[in-house]
């Protein structure tokens, strides 16, 4: 039952992606959106990112969506094809301004890339767009602290405590910048810091029929 779904999908989508027309209706375009957003769903979760990779691009060809964008910077992400990623990323959030996920996936392509400053330029934008954003806000002030940006750090921090965000990290670095100012909060709220291993970055690619939570 699986396997003849799976190539039912794979059907629909080459009818309507491969036939040569100059017209493609609105009924068209929406089996089109349909059938690729499930299909490179499926694809990317049998690890075959590169098959889902040809499919949003395939669907791309013939119609426009924030979420086959995206699904498709996120499988360019998974089958290591960063800089493609990246540069994806921009042109969609040209495109889709308001969808500040394509900044954080763009943000994610360029520390792949070890290209640290342009992660730290796209999570400064950001925080331009979305103050609030705290998780990205405290990842940028570690960035800030690893590149000895100290001040830009301490902003940081100094923010994030204010948002009632108080973490070991933000501690460590208010008191480091005065440590008779902070040194009593510090000493009630900081707890012996675990060793903090490096996470997998995973991605919530877009599936009908839940949109995805855009900006304010």
């Amino acid at each position: 039952m699986k396997r003849r779904f799976f190539t039912n999908l794979s059907l629909i989508l080459t009818v309507f992606i491969l036939v040569s027309c100059s017209t493609v209706s609105t009924e068209e375009k929406e089996q089109i959106k349909t059938s690729a957003l499930l299909l490179g769903e499926k694809y990317n979760s049998l690890e075959q990112h590169e098959k889902a990779v040809e499919v949003y691009e395939k669907a791309l060809t013939q119609v426009s969506d924030y979420r086959i964008n995206y699904n498709l910077a996120a499988s360019l992400m998974l089958s290591k094809q960063y800089r493609k990623a990246a540069e994806l990323c921009i042109s969609s959030f040209e495109q889709y301004p308001h969808i500040t996920a394509f900044k954080k996936l763009e943000k994610e392509a360029w520390l792949k890339l070890r290209q640290t400053e342009k992660a730290i330029n796209v999570m400064e934008e950001i925080l331009s767009l979305d103050p609030a954003d705290t998780e990205t806000r405290e990842e940028l002030m570690l960035l800030y602290r690893s590149k000895g940006l100290k001040e830009k750090a301490l902003s940081c921090a100094e923010d994030l405590y204010n948002r009632r965000v108080i973490t070991n990290a933000v501690l460590s670095i208010l008191y480091e910048s005065d440590n008779k100012k902070w040194e009593g909060v510090c000493s009630v709220l900081y707890s012996e810091e675990e060793p903090v291993e490096e996470e997998e970055w995973v991605f919530d690619i877009f599936t009908l029929p839940e949109p995805p939570q855009l900006s304010k």
